[in-house]
This record gives C-alpha cells, sequence and structure tokens, in this order.
C-alpha cells in the first residue's frame, strides 16, 4: 500500500524557502547600487571637466562682462561686475604682484566640491604654478583666493565661497567689500590679520 506522509510543519519550509529566494535578489541589488554610485562619482566630475571646457569654447561667452562660473549641477551662474569691482580687483592684483613670489591670477577656474568656482584674483607659489600648468582648470585652489563682495553677494553665499576654497586647497581666502575692508579666513576661521607678509596701502 502507498502511504504519504504530511509535513507537520509546511509553513515553516514554506517561509524558509522563501526567505533564500529573496536573499540573493537583495543582494545582487545592494552590490549593483554600491557600483553605479562609484560609477556615477566619476562621471560627475568628468562630466563637468566637459562642461567647462564647453564654456571655454563657447565664443558666445567670451565678450560678456560678467564672471561666469559653474555650480554643482553643472548649470553656468554669471555676476557682473562693477567699475569699482573691477579698479579693486587690478589694484589688488598689483600689490600682491609686487610683494609676492610665485603667480597672480585673475578669474583662475578652480575645481570645488560644488563646481567650478572663480576667485576674483588669487595667488599661487611657484610649486603651485608648476603643478597645475596643465590643468584645463585647477584641480585644487590656490594658497590665496580673494572675492570682491558685491551688492548683489549675500554673507551666506560668500561664507560659502570661503570654505570652498579652504576645502579645496587655499591657505587663506580674503573678502573685500567694495569699500576696502578686508575679512582674512584660514583653516581655524576669521582672523584678524593675514598671515601673508602683505601691505594693503593702495587697495583704496
Amino acid at each position: 500500500m502507498l502511504s504519504v506522509t504530511s509535513d507537520p510543519h509546511p509553513s515553516t519550509n514554506i517561509s524558509t524557502a522563501g526567505a533564500f529566494s529573496f536573499a540573493l535578489p537583495f543582494w545582487l541589488l545592494f552590490i549593483t547600487f554600491r557600483v553605479l554610485f562609484n560609477l556615477a562619482a566619476i562621471l560627475v566630475k568628468w562630466e563637468i571637466k566637459m562642461q567647462w571646457q564647453d564654456v571655454l569654447a563657447d565664443k558666445t561667452l567670451h565678450d560678456l562682462p560678467y564672471k561666469i562660473e559653474l555650480n554643482e549641477k553643472g548649470l553656468i551662474e554669471m555676476s557682473p561686475a562693477s567699475f569699482i569691482h573691477s579698479l579693486l580687483q587690478g589694484r589688488l592684483t598689483k600689490l600682491l604682484g609686487n610683494q609676492l613670489e610665485g603667480e597672480v591670477f585673475t578669474e583662475l577656474a578652480v575645481q570645488t566640491t560644488k563646481g567650478v568656482r572663480v576667485p576674483d584674483v588669487a595667488w599661487g607659489s611657484t610649486g603651485y604654478v608648476q603643478k597645475h600648468i596643465k590643468d584645463v582648470y585647477a584641480l585644487s585652489a590656490p594658497e590665496l583666493c580673494v572675492e570682491i563682495i558685491s551688492p548683489s553677494n549675500t554673507r551666506e553665499e560668500m561664507q560659502d565661497k570661503v570654505g570652498l576654497f579652504l576645502q579645496a586647497g587655499a591657505q587663506e581666502v580674503w573678502l573685500i567689500t567694495e569699500d576696502g575692508q578686508v575679512t582674512f579666513y584660514n583653516h581655524h576661521g576669521e582672523q584678524t590679520r593675514s598671515g601673508f607678509d602683505i601691505d594693503l596701502n593702495g587697495l583704496v
């Protein structure tokens, strides 16, 4: 006679099998997500470089009276420069060039964690220049970055730029108002004076 033995715990076996069947897809999804996340991070860095190259190649942007930057989304941001803004920029460039060894930059494109940012004036040592001489845009910030504050700039916006340049490698960041007041920042926060031996007489 054929005998049939029933499983006393059928629901237990079914749940165990079900758990095992879902385990493999879960780990596959987790690994796939990690791979895609890392790939996306690489592509974002590459995409920003290509977008900045596009900005440089776009002749329609060459003669605009604006400072052009790229934010973290790759979107173009433009800041208009007033007469006094340009005057301070030129005077500061001259002062730094006369007093510091190395090179002075105006409108230097710098890679940051929030896109390509452009300090109004910057100074870099000879070693910095040699390190970045072949960059499309500077992959790290020079030792000194300076922003001249326009009336349209907010305090939050400028403090954010201070942090971005310091994070990108700057030793100091200066904020200069259009009436010539200078605030100095380093990795310890706001300072009463600069660590660079600079005489700013003649700036205003």
